[in-house]
């Protein structure tokens, strides 16, 4: 469960709930999102994306966020800024369902991908994606990437965007899914 006031996790179904040491316990949380296999589950928090097995309770810090964009170096150090200057760059993360080593980070210039669970990064091509600010992202059991921003909804899928949403009245896109016949179902502000 995450929270404005951290990461919480039940082990029993939801009986119970421990608050997440560390960092994670104490940071607004962004996006959870968990691989098929149960393998891995990743937390995007304010300062950074962090990964974690299932049956732990540590954390690994994949990718650091800053107020201006980084590749998380893991030995950089974190910047202290007032608490009104603090503007995560992450938006949304989200696992392959096919390739579970795959990784999606949306941020506020456009997605970045990990093929090796965080280890390294790098940019998408962001050629067709009329709006990089992207607020919801998943992986289709095809491997299509979807992403929902303010303005639509847009299938990456062979190096290329494809823009999906322009017959749709709809205002702000909130998010989506699909069912297993690839119907796609949207959830907007009209």
């Amino acid at each position: 469960l995450g929270t404005k006031s951290g990461l919480f996790v039940s082990r029993d179904q939801g009986k119970s709930w421990k608050k997440q040491p560390g960092l994670l316990g104490h940071s607004e949380i962004l996006s959870i999102a968990c691989d098929e296999l149960g393998d891995n589950v990743y937390s995007a928090c304010v300062q950074g994306l962090f990964r974690s097995s299932l049956v732990s309770d540590s954390w690994k810090k994949v990718f650091t966020a800053f107020s201006t964009e980084s590749f998380g170096d893991e030995n950089e150090e974190l910047i202290d800024l007032d608490e009104k200057e603090k503007v995560s760059i992450i938006r949304f993360t989200a696992v392959d369902p096919v390739k579970p080593n795959h990784v999606y980070l949306a941020v506020s210039s456009g997605i970045l991908l990990s093929q090796d669970k965080g280890k390294a990064w790098e940019r998408l091509n962001n050629q067709g994606l009329i709006e990089q600010n992207i607020n919801s992202a998943a992986v289709a059991p095809d491997s299509g990437l979807y992403c929902a921003s303010g303005k639509g909804i847009y299938l990456f899928k062979d190096n290329n965007w494809r823009y999906l949403s322009a017959r749709l009245v709809s205002g702000e896109i909130n998010g989506f899914t699909w069912d297993r016949q690839n119907n796609l179902y949207v959830a907007s502000s009209k």
